[in-house]
């Protein structure tokens, strides 16, 4: 049983550290992700928001950062795991002996499309994208859970004030607590049918159902045992600290990733948090450029007040007659406020704050449309550059987001008997990514062999180069490096058979062809002349 004041405690400073974020997350969401901020009006971290259905876009002038965050996420999703393609495949891994490795890959490719039937056929995709929403911000927090037959696999993004994280030593995540504040006894039996609810609990759930102001509080704590090196799942509510579920799994039900992290911190800063400061600047510049446009548009006036003149009993608009009096100067009693500042500034300010948030983001490499058209190679070049900005970024996706999340679904499909028995460690099995920057990987790798060949050629001759080479293993080497199907390649023991019966034919074509030549032609040596 665990320890629950100990688990408790922990999970307290967790929120504290959350709420410690909780100025500059609701500001970086304003701007970023307005239809996401849950922390507006919501109190503390893990209570719901109080604003449904309000303007969660008060105050917010400009959306160029709403714009860029949604086009990086939307990028990152199509170039990271784009839906209905294999963006992960399973290969031969390093103790596969290398004349097994044809056959063991053509089982492994079997392996890689039954993989993608079960995601294709779950809300991955749909949770992946809210959870990238809150990366691109700051961390993204996925959790996957058993499903049943008809759905295995349960995907759902956390809102990130329901979650607070726990670091090690190293800086990764070793402890997960999700709150679940206001959850009835119906919900929790539904959530973890084999746990156990308390009589205080129910109790609790019939007088908060009769008005009582206090709620059910479940807790959802994943902690790593590092002894054991596994995750330990413990559900309580947090009130009464009364256990209702407790399990140990190999592999976490949450994945958490980040963009970057500073040293210290637990929680991650993505570029839209990096941006938000030009977005705030913009943001305002924009209201000022409003306000003068009104100004303009309806400009305030100066005008003398007497017995015919009263601005108290007239209004200024389209079609009003005003009667006045000439001063004795002659002078017209009305005049518009000389207009003060210099409204182009303010324009180029937001054109400069726009194009700081453009390139913070990784948004329009190739600059605006109507810009002047730009060569081939420079568009290449700009593309390159951004992808080299996201590398780093890209390798920690890889390792919090992709990996923990294959091996959990991995998990969940072998306990339901769904897949062999078979670990993806790297040494029988292994992982290969189909990110941006692996993707032309295989790519290079073919164009490499070709290189090889091209060059060798040149030097000894055509013959001698293809002699070089083990050509058995060229077709599925090619095909694994595109991404091509085995099914469609012959193996390597039917390839060496081909080119025996090849060479075979070959030499009873010569043998056919030996004989003495005449002027009718060549003759077998057996015929006598």
């Amino acid at each position: 049983m665990a320890n629950l004041d100990n688990l408790s405690a922990r999970r307290q400073k967790a929120m504290g550290t959350l709420q410690e974020w909780r100025s500059i997350l609701d500001k970086t969401y304003r701007y970023a992700a307005p239809n996401s901020n849950v922390w507006r009006d919501s109190g503390s971290p893990g209570s719901k928001t109080t604003d449904k259905g309000g303007n969660v876009f008060t105050d917010v002038y400009d959306l160029t950062l709403v714009q860029a965050t949604q086009g990086l996420v939307n990028k990152l999703i199509n170039s990271l795991i784009p839906q209905y393609q294999e963006w992960v495949t399973f290969v031969p891994g390093t103790d596969i002996e290398p004349e097994f490795e044809d056959e063991v890959a053509r089982e492994l490719q079997k392996l890689t499309k039954k993989f993608f039937s079960y995601i294709d056929n779950s809300a991955f995709y749909t949770a992946s994208a809210e959870a990238f929403t809150d990366f691109a911000i700051s961390t993204g927090a996925l959790q996957i859970n058993e499903g049943d037959d008809d759905e295995p696999l349960v995907f759902a993004s956390i809102p990130s004030n329901c979650i607070a994280y726990e670091a090690g030593v190293d800086g990764s995540f070793r402890g997960f607590f999700r709150d679940f504040i206001g959850i009835s006894v119906d919900e929790i039996e539904s959530f973890w049918p084999e746990g156990n609810v308390s009589a205080e609990v129910r109790r609790m759930g019939r007088d908060s159902s009769g008005g009582n102001s206090k709620q059910i509080h479940v807790v959802e704590a994943t902690t790593f045992d590092y002894k054991n090196k596994t995750w330990e799942t413990t559900i309580y509510e947090e009130n009464l600290k009364s256990e209702i579920f407790e399990t140990v799994e190999e592999f976490p039900a949450f994945v958490a990733f980040r963009w970057n992290r500073r040293s210290g911190e637990v929680l991650g800063r993505g570029p839209a948090m990096d941006a938000m400061p030009a977005s705030a600047s913009l943001n305002e510049a924009m209201k000022d450029e409003l306000i003068a446009a009104a100004f303009r548009a309806n400009p305030m006036y100066v005008a003398y007040t007497d017995a015919m003149v009263n601005y108290e009993n007239f209004v200024v608009g389209p079609g009003a007659i005003l009667p006045v009096r000439p001063s004795s100067a002659g002078a017209f009693p009305f005049a518009p406020i000389p207009m003060a500042g210099d409204i182009n500034f303010g324009i180029l300010v937001a054109q400069e704050l726009r194009e700081q948030i453009n390139k913070m983001m990784l948004s329009a490499p190739l600059g605006p449309i109507n810009t002047p058209r730009g060569t081939a190679t420079e568009a290449t070049l700009r593309q390159l550059e951004m992808t080299e900005n996201a590398a780093a970024s890209i390798t920690r996706i890889e390792r919090e987001f992709l990996s923990p999340t294959i091996n959990r679904i991995l998990f969940i499909l072998k306990k339901r008997g769904l897949w062999p028995d078979i670990k993806v460690n790297g040494k029988v099995v292994a992982v290969k990514y189909e990110t941006p920057l692996t993707a032309s990987r295989g790519q290079k790798e073919v164009e490499k062999l070709a290189t090889y060949f091209q060059v060798l050629a040149g030097i000894v001759g055509p013959e001698l180069a293809a002699a070089s080479m083990k050509v058995e293993k060229i077709p599925s080497f090619i095909a694994q490096n595109i991404e091509a199907s085995l099914e469609l390649v012959k193996t390597e023991r039917e390839i060496l058979e081909d080119i025996k019966k090849m060479q075979e034919a070959q030499e009873l074509a010569a043998e056919g062809q030996e004989g003495t030549e005449q002027p009718g032609g060549i003759v077998p040596p057996e015929q006598e002349i």
